[in-house]
């Protein structure tokens, strides 16, 4: 293969890697951050449904601003969630300090 074809293939094979491989980068690290984005959302809806729960379970104020918490969740679901973090139904703060259930009242404003 002559020398000047060596470089036309190169140039093309250089061209192809200049516009191409910059745009497999940058999306994978767009990826990278949606996945994390995602991570952080659903352990923040985590500790707003576990707030809300034991905030409805206290005031039994299911109509509330709280209630969106649980916005596509059946009741089993809900119930099944309660469930798997030991949230009893007549005790909305078993398996919490008296510090946790003190700042938690804090954080909520609500009366106990």
């Amino acid at each position: 293969m002559p020398w000047s074809e060596r470089l036309i293939w190169g140039g093309v094979l250089g061209g192809i890697a200049y516009f191409f491989v910059p745009r497999i980068y940058n999306a994978r690290i767009k990826a990278a951050e949606e996945e994390e984005a995602s991570k952080v959302r659903e352990a923040e809806l985590k500790t707003r449904r576990l707030t809300s729960i034991r905030v409805l379970l206290t005031s039994k104020d299911w109509l509330g601003p709280d209630a969106e918490a649980f916005e596509g969740l059946s009741p089993k679901q809900i119930a099944e969630f309660m469930k798997e973090h030991g949230i009893s139904a007549d005790d909305p703060f078993e398996g919490m300090s008296p510090e946790e259930i003190d700042e938690f009242v804090a954080k909520t404003g609500m009366q106990i």
